[in-house]
């Protein structure tokens, strides 16, 4: 009800639209996700900015990141009408993961009487944002509920999420990990020649390589900035099918991304 409160506030008489952020910078084509707007009754909205038709949606590149706003409703706002602003309020907060934002699309003729208090005089095209939570509906930003333990300098809380409030960060330095001069195949990975299966490191990295055409016979220092990343950092998303024979002749295989040699 605050935040129906504060839209009346803002745009009484204005005639306004009524916005659920559903998407922001979010890559796909989200194809399946115009259907299901259709599907609840939501025809229009803006893609990226432009007005937007949902029965006959853009095609978007899915490699690129869109903004996607369903319009929830557009009426001329007044106190008479509490009840459709508090239900399209409600329904952009749901569909929306708690945020909103209203345009108004047409100001009132005069200024209305605020009772002794400074109404706001908002221009046409004026988009204000709401949001349920500390958050910033339009890059993400999060801030949880405010209390002490938010300004403790003993509590995790309000620490910054980086360094959890050390004032550092500590990183691992490839330089002392991997021996440039020496191959995968010659044991590249210091800390794993003096592990207790070695033999299972090299193998897990000798078919990392064969699975992205990596030469496990080329020193380390040698190898493209890409196969060193791939090594390093792991292969994100891409599944690798190892597998292992045993002395004995058992079988072992699975299939899961690379985390990397620093995971």
């Amino acid at each position: 009800q605050e935040i129906v409160d504060d839209v009346l506030w803002n745009f009484e008489q204005h005639t306004i639209a009524i916005w659920s952020p559903v998407v922001r910078a979010r890559k796909g084509t989200h194809a399946e996700l115009f259907k299901q707007f259709v599907e609840q009754g939501y025809m229009s909205g803006r893609v990226n900015g432009h007005d937007a038709d949902f029965e006959k949606p853009p095609t978007l590149d899915k490699n690129f990141r869109h903004d996607i706003d369903v319009r929830i409703d557009r009426f001329l706002l007044s106190k008479d009408r509490r009840h459709r602003t508090t239900e399209a309020v409600e329904n952009a907060l749901k569909l929306g993961g708690g945020a909103l934002a209203v345009t108004s699309l047409r100001i009132p003729k005069k200024t209305l009487d605020a009772e002794g208090m400074t109404r706001p005089e908002h221009p046409e095209g004026t988009t204000i944002s709401w949001s349920e939570d500390f958050a910033c509906p339009e890059h993400g930003a999060f801030m949880p509920e405010l209390s002490p333990r938010v300004f403790s300098f003993n509590s995790p809380l309000g620490a910054c999420p980086e360094c959890q409030g050390l004032g550092i960060q500590r990183q691992f330095n490839p330089d002392l990990i991997i021996d440039d001069t020496l191959t995968v195949a010659n044991g590249c990975v210091l800390p794993w020649r003096q592990s207790m299966s070695p033999g299972w490191y090299k193998k897990l990295l000798k078919q990392v390589c064969e699975h992205y055409g990596i030469s496990p016979n080329i020193p380390f220092g040698l190898l493209d900035e890409d196969a060193k990343d791939i090594l390093l950092y792991g292969s994100g998303s891409t599944i690798i099918h190892f597998h292992f024979e045993s002395d004995n002749g058992s079988v072992y295989k699975m299939n899961r991304p690379w985390e990397g040699i620093i995971a």
